[in-house]
């Protein structure tokens, strides 16, 4: 943008269509103009344009063509409420450019009113949808400026305005994206862990540095015989540790150490009094907020055990 200007506006003076002294003013002028158009109009181009461009031109077109359209069948449900808020977005602009430039309230100024529906685009959609809303909100600008025309002074004004507006969408909408971006790896992620602990055969419990159980699965619930909500925020070493090694078995929940693990037969008590020959691995975490705690994992070997005493 800068070597555009600098070669533009030497032009205008060397074929004397503005004067020496008009050179700084003109080159503002245009240096704003180009600014308008790399954050208002070029992000629209990266982000809609040029990737259907690149599918086009793509000798995968079809595969690709096949993949979005079926992760757009996973969208049309919830489209109505979507629809009915990009119309009311819509209609938003087009009432913020009507208070700003028309003959009613155009005298008054009202020029910060564009922020509201690109803010609200941005903190919503993110950068995806608040980049199609630039262009719209830019043109829209250009368009009335068409119908009521400004006096010279405020064009800079109006400029000025468009390339903070175009600016504030971008960051806005970027730092929502990246926000949305993480939150869903982090919601996969935790649906990911939560169904390997679920559906494990295996009796897996969570604690945290206390020794209360934060979490268990189904297999832990059949084995001891207590339910999810018996389990709960309640300390798990006194509801099926023996009274004899309750002490004994506390001490990796008492002073748990990240990474450090226990793996050793022990015997556990169910609900109803049986003792159950349990083989344990228990391994000490770090869960949120930099609090310690540990999950241990419970194989019933009550049979082994048994085989092994009776040979």
């Amino acid at each position: 943008a800068l070597p555009a200007t600098l070669a533009g506006v030497l032009s205008l003076v060397k074929d004397h269509t503005i004067t020496p002294s008009q050179f700084w003013s003109s080159a503002v002028q245009w240096y704003i103009g180009d600014a308008i158009g790399l954050v208002g109009f070029a992000p629209f181009l990266l982000i809609h344009v040029f990737p259907l461009v690149k599918r086009e031109l793509s000798p995968f077109r079809r595969e690709t063509r096949r993949r979005i359209n079926a992760q757009k069948v996973g969208f049309e449900k919830n489209r109505s409420g979507e629809i009915l808020e990009a119309i009311g977005q819509l209609g938003t602009i087009l009432l913020a450019l009507w208070i700003m430039f028309g003959q009613t309230f155009g005298s008054k100024q009202f020029y910060y009113l564009s922020f509201l529906p690109i803010l609200w685009i941005a903190m919503r959609q993110g950068i995806r949808r608040v980049v199609t809303a630039l262009v719209i909100l830019n043109f829209g600008i250009v368009v009335a400026l068409r119908f009521f025309p400004l006096p010279p002074d405020f064009q800079l004004k109006v400029g000025v305005l468009m390339l903070a507006v175009s600016g504030t969408g971008l960051i806005v909408g970027s730092e929502v994206t990246e926000r949305h971006r993480t939150a869903r790896q982090l919601r996969d992620r935790t649906g990911f862990l939560n169904s390997l602990i679920e559906y494990n055969p295996l009796a897996i419990a969570v604690k945290d540095g206390e020794g209360r159980v934060r979490f268990c699965n189904d297999a832990f619930t059949d084995l001891f015989q207590y339910s999810h909500e018996e389990l709960a925020g309640n300390p798990l070493d006194p509801l099926i540790c023996p009274s004899e090694c309750l002490a004994e078995e506390s001490r990796l929940a008492a002073h748990p150490q990240s990474g450090e693990s226990v793996h050793k037969a022990v015997r556990r008590t169910r609900k109803d009094g049986k003792i159950l020959d349990v083989e344990l691995h228990e391994v000490a975490i770090s869960l949120d907020n930099w609090q310690s705690g540990a999950y241990a994992i419970f194989r019933d070997i009550s049979d082994e055990v048994k085989a092994a005493v009776e040979a």
